[in-house]
């Protein structure tokens, strides 16, 4: 039984194709690492964005006054979530958000809803007090169902000196609306375990850490796998599509 399983399909295959061998690997409880933007990616996200938005509201909120956000960008709104592909780089609608992270801080998490787009890219910059550049990661915001509006969350793990963050989110305006975006803190006590039942990568020179992090967390991953293990089991199985077809 294999410990990790990498599924490194082409991104315009695998968009809305489901796969057998990541079914089988999640309802064997093994954890999988995934390109973004496949109907795979869309799965782990679905648990992953549940678990965490359970463990949201007893975060601490950002007032509203000290979230300060940036329109930018000089392309017009989206109407298709593939059209991003039609823009050069730099070209997408975008915005920035930034805020102060409060004292006893060690993880911040995002909450962004995004309507009519497959996927938004969020760069994360963390800086010290003096406006040094600590880390910048990119990540992949991806929506589980085109039809509806979706929240999506992203846990960032602060630095022990960071002071502020800077998000430019790209592919993406704004919803009208408060609670469109918001971010909490945690502290120690409040932190959430970001293991999910695997990791998505948007870039394969990722795919070498994050093979590091599950084999580091490993009982973490799969016991995030065995929560989906059996509705894989139950309904990505023959007898089952056979019964849903009516035969």
């Amino acid at each position: 039984t294999s410990g990790i399983v990498l599924i490194p399909y082409d991104v315009n295959n695998y968009s809305q194709r489901s796969s057998g061998i990541f079914a089988e690997a999640i309802a064997m409880e093994v954890p999988v690492i995934v390109p973004a933007g496949t109907w795979m990616s869309r799965q782990l996200c679905a648990d992953n964005y549940q678990r965490i938005a359970q463990a949201f509201p007893k975060l601490t909120p950002i007032p509203g006054r000290d979230l300060h956000l940036v329109p930018d960008g000089t392309a017009p709104v989206l109407h298709n979530p593939l059209e991003v592909r039609w823009f050069a780089l730099g070209e997408e609608p975008r915005f920035i958000a930034t805020a102060n992270c409060p004292v006893g801080s060690v993880q911040a998490v995002l909450k962004l809803t995004l309507s009519e787009r497959w996927f938004a890219m969020a760069r994360i910059i963390q800086r010290d007090a003096s406006g040094v550049l600590l880390s910048l990661d990119n990540n992949v915001l991806e929506v589980t169902d085109f039809d509806t509006e979706t929240d999506t969350y992203t846990v960032i793990d602060l630095q022990s000196q960071t002071s502020s963050l800077e998000i430019e989110v790209r592919n993406a305006t704004l919803l009208e609306g408060e609670g469109a975006i918001s971010i909490s803190f945690a502290t120690l006590e409040t932190r959430i375990e970001d293991f999910g039942a695997g990791e998505i990568y948007y870039d394969w020179t990722e795919i070498p850490h994050l093979i590091e992090r599950i084999v580091e967390h490993h009982g973490c991953y799969a016991k995030s796998a065995s929560r989906l293990a059996k509705g894989f089991r139950e309904f990505h199985s023959g007898p089952s599509f056979m019964k849903e077809i009516g035969i």
